[in-house]
């Protein structure tokens, strides 16, 4: 199993907004992305996981609140886990793994605690149909 703890609030995946000369990402998304895969690339010195390898990634976003009756409880508000989702996925292409095309098992949950951080957890999964041959 390989685990990676990012410190820092977590910054959701956004669509690039659109204005006269085109399109483009949100000061915090590329600041957000950008931070993400730079501390992913200088923890992980090894090659990434290769294609076609199923992996599983296990993602935990805790989100900083200063109401000690809150940490550890579930975050049901704005904003959508699916987003950071997005964003961890993103970060990890050509470092973790070659393609998030690879993920084949994925599970995510919003908490609150003390500090913000993200937790990720990639497991590499045996194809059952590649292990029954």
């Amino acid at each position: 199993m390989i685990e990676f703890l990012h410190i820092g609030d977590p910054v959701p995946w956004s669509r690039p907004r659109f204005g006269k000369k085109g399109g483009f990402n949100t000061a915090e998304h590329t600041a957000g992305k950008s931070d993400l895969a730079w501390r992913l690339k200088k923890w992980w010195a090894k090659p990434c996981i290769p294609m076609p390898t199923p992996i599983a990634v296990d993602i935990n976003f805790v989100f900083k609140s200063k109401k000690k009756k809150l940490q550890g409880a579930y975050k049901p508000t704005r904003s959508d886990i699916d987003n950071h989702i997005k964003m961890v996925l993103d970060a990890g292409n050509g470092v973790l793994w070659q393609d998030d095309s690879q993920v084949a098992v994925i599970s995510a949950t919003k908490t609150y605690g003390e500090r913000g951080s993200t937790q990720v957890c990639i497991q590499i999964l045996q194809d059952p149909v590649e292990t029954s041959l």
